[in-house]
């Protein structure tokens, strides 16, 4: 039941007048979270980048669910892929870099840690521009259809649906 009521909340913003981007950011933004081990200070980072960006919260709530649930299984990809990148010729630069004040705590040299990273930063990109262009293309062809039937007419002009706004506009 909590899944769906989530669909529901996120069916929601995608019909809201919010801004595709500030969507597709918070989509962005839940998926390094969701992706990223918690106790670490990249964590950190992303909690205080959600709340300075104009990104959507609810969006980012609603990924980093996803995306931690997803993270389970991905965790091998993500060790094999950072310890690749922490055991290969940057062996010297990884070890400065952790002699540096703070940057330990980032916990940038476990293996999970680091691939989930290097996998988020490669897919920020192209997860963010499939995410504008489908909710875009959603509300064009989608949502301007359902609004065009005469059905969905009928249910405006309905004492329910107008009980339905002014509880929604109350509150």
């Amino acid at each position: 039941m909590f899944f769906v009521r989530q669909i529901i909340r996120v069916l929601a913003l995608i019909h809201s007048e919010a801004a595709t981007s500030q969507l597709a950011a918070g989509l962005v933004l839940g998926m390094f979270m969701g992706f990223t081990p918690m106790m670490s200070l990249f964590w950190v980072k992303y909690v205080v980048l959600a709340l300075i960006l104009r990104v959507n919260l609810g969006m980012v709530f609603f990924s980093l669910g996803v995306f931690k649930s997803l993270s389970f299984g991905l965790d091998p990809l993500f060790d094999r892929l950072g310890l690749r990148l922490l055991t290969g010729d940057l062996h010297g630069f990884w070890a400065k870099l952790y002699d540096l004040p703070l940057v330990p705590f980032t916990r940038f040299n476990n293996s999970i840690v680091m691939g989930s990273v290097a996998c988020s930063i490669v897919l920020m990109i192209p997860v963010f521009l499939m995410t504008t262009y489908l909710i875009k293309h959603y509300r064009i062809l989608v949502v301007s259809r359902v609004r065009g039937t005469t059905f969905f007419k009928t249910w405006q002009a309905s004492n329910f649906y107008k009980l339905c706004e002014k509880y929604h506009a109350f509150g």
